[in-house]
C-alpha cells in the first residue's frame, strides 16, 4: 500500500461485470454435465444390480466403472475444454475492451485503446488454468457415482435411495462449475483491466470493495487506500483473490 491521499484529475466508472460471458460459459459446462449424468444413469444401475448378485472382484464390475467414467468424460477431452475456453477467454477480451474503451473516453475524452497490451500471455494462462479445473469436474462426479454405488449396496441402500444421493452429486458438481466459472471470469477481466490500465501509464489504483456484507474483512480494511501495480497485497490485487469481487479504481496522477 503507499497512501490514502492522492491528488486525482480524473475518474473512471466502475468496470460492468462480466455477467453474460460468465453465464455462457457455466451454462455449457452444467449441460454437458448434466447430458453425461443422464448418460451414467443406466450404467449405475447395471453396476448396483451386478454388485447385489456377484462378488465385488468379478470381471464385469471395473468394466462397468470404466464405462461410467467415460461417460462422464465424454465432450470433456483436453482438445474440446482448450477449444472452449480459448472462445470463452476472447469473449471476454472483446467486453473488457468495449467496456474499458467506454469508460475511457468518458473520462478523458479520449480514445487511447491504440495502446493496447499483448494479451497472449493472460489468456494462455486462463487457458491452461481453466482446462485443468473444467476437467476435474467430471472426473470427480464419475468416481462419486462409483464409489456412491459400491457404498449403497454395502449398506444395503435400495436403488432410490442411491439415485436421490447420485442427483444430490450432480448438484453440486453444477453449483461447483457456476462458481469456477464466475471466479475464473473475474480473475481474467481484472487481469485485463490491470493491463489496460498499465498500457496507458496508470500506475497506482484505490482500492474498492463491492460494498456488501460479503466482502472480506481483510479486503474491507483496503477499501479507499491506493496501491501499486508494482507492490500487490498478499493475495494480490482486486479480483486476484477466489471470488473477489473487488475492482481497481485507476489513480490519474496531476
Amino acid at each position: 500500500m503507499l497512501s490514502t491521499q492522492s491528488k486525482t484529475i480524473l475518474k473512471m466508472r466502475k468496470p460492468k461485470e462480466p455477467k453474460a460471458q460468465t453465464a455462457a460459459y457455466s451454462a455449457v459446462i452444467v449441460e454437458k454435465l448434466s447430458a453425461n449424468f443422464r448418460a451414467c444413469a443406466p450404467l449405475a444401475r447395471s453396476l448396483y444390480n451386478s454388485l447385489q448378485t456377484a462378488r465385488q472382484d468379478a470381471p464385469d464390475l471395473p468394466a462397468l466403472v470404466s464405462q461410467i467414467e467415460a461417460a462422464m468424460l465424454r465432450g470433456f477431452s483436453t482438445r474440446e475444454i482448450l477449444r472452449l475456453v480459448d472462445r470463452v477467454g476472447a469473449a471476454l477480451a472483446r467486453a473488457q475492451r468495449a467496456d474499458f474503451r467506454a469508460r475511457l473516453k468518458d473520462s478523458l475524452g479520449l480514445d487511447l485503446l491504440t495502446l493496447e497490451p499483448s494479451l497472449e500471455a493472460p489468456l494462455r494462462a486462463f487457458a491452461a488454468e481453466n482446462a485443468t479445473l473444467v476437467k476435474k469436474l467430471p472426473s470427480t462426479l464419475a468416481s462419486e457415482i462409483s464409489s456412491l454405488t459400491f457404498e449403497a449396496v454395502k449398506l444395503g441402500t435400495g436403488y432410490p435411495e442411491l439415485a436421490s444421493k447420485l442427483a444430490e452429486r450432480l448438484g453440486i458438481s453444477q453449483n461447483k462449475a457456476r462458481l469456477l466459472a464466475r471466479d475464473q471470469a473475474s480473475k481474467l477481466y481484472s487481469d485485463l483491466e490491470r493491463l489496460r490500465l498499465k498500457k496507458i501509464g496508470v500506475a497506482r489504483y484505490t482500492w474498492r470493495t463491492a460494498g456488501d456484507q460479503r466482502v472480506r474483512e481483510s479486503h474491507e480494511k483496503r477499501d479507499g487506500k491506493i496501491f501499486s501495480w508494482a507492490q500487490p497485497p498478499s493475495d494480490g490485487h482486486p479480483g486476484q483473490a477466489p471470488l473477489c469481487r473487488c475492482y481497481a479504481d485507476p489513480v490519474f496522477d496531476a
